[in-house]
């Protein structure tokens, strides 16, 4: 069953925000009525709990950022050049280049 079936976005946030722990707490999300608490309350709350991390434990490190590690440096990315050629503004009444 697609997930737009079974709820909206506004649920699917207020599933991620609350977090129930029970199908009485499911069911006291708007929109979420007896008939889908009853019919799939169980699963939700299953995969609901089962999909969220363990604060810190599965997470990667932060990345540092390195000294020289600068992609837009040019002394750092020798794939760039070491100055950009100047922009020549048009002249007044005069359009600049044509993208045709």
């Amino acid at each position: 069953m697609p997930p737009y079936v079974l709820c909206s976005n506004r649920q699917a946030f207020e599933l991620a925000r609350r977090a129930p722990a029970s199908l009485q707490a499911l069911g006291e999300i708007k929109g979420f009525g007896r008939k889908t608490v009853e019919t799939h309350g169980a699963a939700i709350l299953e995969v609901l709990h089962g999909a969220q991390p363990q604060r810190g434990s599965d997470r990667p490190d932060p990345v540092q950022k390195m000294d020289g590690d600068d992609p837009v440096d040019p002394a750092a990315n020798p794939a760039l050049p070491a100055e950009l050629p100047p922009h020549a503004e048009p002249a007044v009444g005069q359009s600049g280049p044509s993208d045709s």
